[in-house]
């Protein structure tokens, strides 16, 4: 399909960005489906991330998903955020609306979908989430609204896990722990799910992985026998 001055532009900004199949299979669902648009690469380092919204805007965007590690700082430079958004207290998706940038989140409800494909529940279940981020606010978003029963935030810095926990509190259990606590271990053991919302084991550190201790994890034929690590699934 040609691209024309008529061709609506979209895109994922993100850094880095080289490990991106999106706008591979975007544009190929853009072609399959006969719709004018592209999807483009929007490499942004952090400091030019102002600078880059803005341009969105100016370039006449329709517009863009948003990736690590802009999920969450991308927010001050929007013009609206939809409640979905603000639940998760991150953004993945801007869409421009009469020059106006408004800012959603899909990854919460997105995320459990993708259990619900795969015949898993987590009403009643513990889960582990790795991570203090945006993707990590997604997941314990989506989680709650499963019913889970409990939820523990392991993250290097526990002020960042604790942070999270607070947001949900109220709600379910939920509990920051720093990944070097003993603590941490004993949780992992007892876990029905662990969810990593880490950029480890991305590319390009594709060998690098959470400080898990992979033996504790339990296998019980009563309880959830996969573990997803966001965009990869490993069968337990």
């Amino acid at each position: 399909m040609d691209i024309t001055a008529k061709t609506q532009k979209v895109g994922l900004l993100g850094w880095p960005l080289g490990h991106s199949l999106s706008p591979a299979m975007h544009n190929a669902a853009f072609a399959a489906s006969n719709l004018d648009y592209v999807y483009l690469p929007l490499p942004t380092p952090p400091e030019l991330l102002a600078q880059a919204v803005a341009g969105l805007r100016a370039l006449g965007f329709a517009g863009v998903n948003v990736t690590i590690p802009h999920k969450v700082a991308i927010m001050d430079y929007l013009d609206e955020i939809d409640s979905s958004a603000q639940l998760v207290g991150a953004v993945n998706t801007i869409v421009v609306k009469e020059d106006r940038l408004i800012g959603y989140n899909t990854d919460a409800g997105g995320y459990i979908c993708s259990l619900e494909q795969d015949g898993i529940s987590v009403t009643g279940k513990s889960v582990v989430i790795l991570g203090a981020g945006g993707a990590a606010r997604a997941v314990v978003a989506g989680l709650v609204g499963a019913n889970i029963a409990s939820i523990t935030i392991g993250a290097r810095d526990k002020n960042k896990a604790d942070g999270m926990a607070q947001l949900f509190s109220g709600v379910i259990p939920v509990n920051g722990v720093a990944w070097e606590d003993n603590e941490f271990a004993a949780v992992v053991s007892k876990a029905n799910l662990v969810v990593n919302a880490t950029s480890l084991g991305m590319h390009p550190a594709i060998a690098s992985q959470p400080p898990i201790q992979w033996e504790l994890m339990r296998i019980c034929m009563n309880f959830i026998k996969k573990m997803y690590l966001l965009g990869r699934n490993f069968c337990l």
